[in-house]
């Protein structure tokens, strides 16, 4: 068992010989629960990082006045393990919360979808209680985006998104296709604005797959979609006779990690193993019933679904993205996944 050694960190000695581990966390906060289990070797991942909501469940609220529109409307976006999003078009707003010190942005977009021109951004802005910041676009506080730039799209995937990525994992759409267009404009921030640790993300899909690009400087861009693939889409089965739910599939290469997932609307599981753990194409969804604060309806339950994720970069990169929202610039994935059956 896993010892806590600070807000939030838990460490384990791994006595084993393939340096195997395991971590579950319950986050019994979103309905469905969620349950992420991350299974790897400590060669492949030595730390991993699995947030949750916010522990506080006390109410806060932002509000305040909103001008300077010139017709169009603006998003609301308050960072966090949880964020608040409102896209919002009147003379006033209320961003309901928890009490928090986030990162706020605020930004302009005209009154139909295109990428946004002005944005009001505030770090560690603190919320308790009721706070009331007023939002004039047209003020002091509010600054030009640069471009749009554009993004050229090959490939015809049937979506494609370019996301501002803010730290706490904060995502906000810049530009897409909505019509399906091949080419997309997109706003960005100046500079001098973002942190290191902050960017851009391409994220485009068809059925069963997606890939997410990381960039850090914004500028004229041509995608290729699904130009890098390797390994096909997973063939696999769940077999549901023994406790838990049991998965297996055919060998591919080409893997950095694979996710098993079963979900309804009691529980949602997501199960990330990295291929050393699975030496052999067989997983089972661990048992966890014997843990203090187990409930019978957190069982996994309802349909299930495996995917392969190949990225560019290491192990611990992925799943640091994937889990923690963390921007990496230069992470390349793709992701390919398969429906494998029903789950009683």
């Amino acid at each position: 068992m896993a010892a806590k050694t600070g807000t939030g960190i838990y460490t384990a000695a791994i006595n084993n010989a393939g340096k195997r581990y395991g971590v579950a966390v319950a986050d019994a906060l979103i309905t469905p629960v969620t349950i992420t289990v991350v299974q790897a070797t400590l060669d492949e991942l030595p730390k991993v990082t699995v947030p949750v909501l916010d522990t506080d469940l006390g109410s806060a609220s932002l509000n305040g006045s909103l001008s300077g529109l010139a017709g169009g409307r603006a998003l609301l976006a308050l960072a966090g393990s949880n964020n608040y999003l409102s896209m919002v078009s009147g003379a006033s707003y209320t961003l309901s919360t928890v009490p928090c010190t986030r990162d706020f942005a605020a930004l302009r977009y005209g009154a139909s979808w295109g990428p946004p021109d002005k944005v009001i951004l505030q770090r560690d802005l603190a919320v308790s209680g009721a706070v009331t910041k007023n939002l004039d676009f047209a003020g002091a506080d509010a600054v030009a985006m640069t471009g749009p730039y554009t993004l050229t799209v090959n490939g015809s995937p049937m979506f494609t998104t370019v996301n501002l990525r803010l730290r706490n994992g904060l995502t906000i759409d810049v530009g897409n296709n909505t019509s399906l267009a091949t080419t997309i404009p997109y706003g960005a921030l100046p500079a001098n604005l973002l942190n290191n640790d902050e960017g851009y993300e391409i994220v485009a899909g068809a059925t069963l797959s997606s890939e997410y690009t990381y960039f850090k400087t914004p500028g004229t861009r041509t995608y290729d979609f699904f130009s890098g693939a390797t390994g096909g889409f997973p063939s696999g089965s769940v077999d549901v006779t023994g406790t838990t739910p049991k998965f297996s599939w055919t060998p591919y290469t080409g893997a950095t990690a694979y996710q098993f997932t079963v979900y309804s609307a009691q529980s949602y599981w997501q199960c990330y193993v990295t291929p050393a753990w699975a030496s052999t194409q067989k997983f089972n969804m661990p048992d966890l019933t014997s843990l203090t604060g187990w409930q019978t309806t957190w069982r996994p339950q309802g349909t299930s679904s495996m995917a392969q994720y190949t990225a560019n970069q290491s192990i611990s990169n992925l799943m640091n993205n994937r889990l923690a929202g963390k921007f990496i610039d230069g992470l390349h994935i793709t992701t390919t996944a398969s429906f494998t059956g029903a789950v009683p």
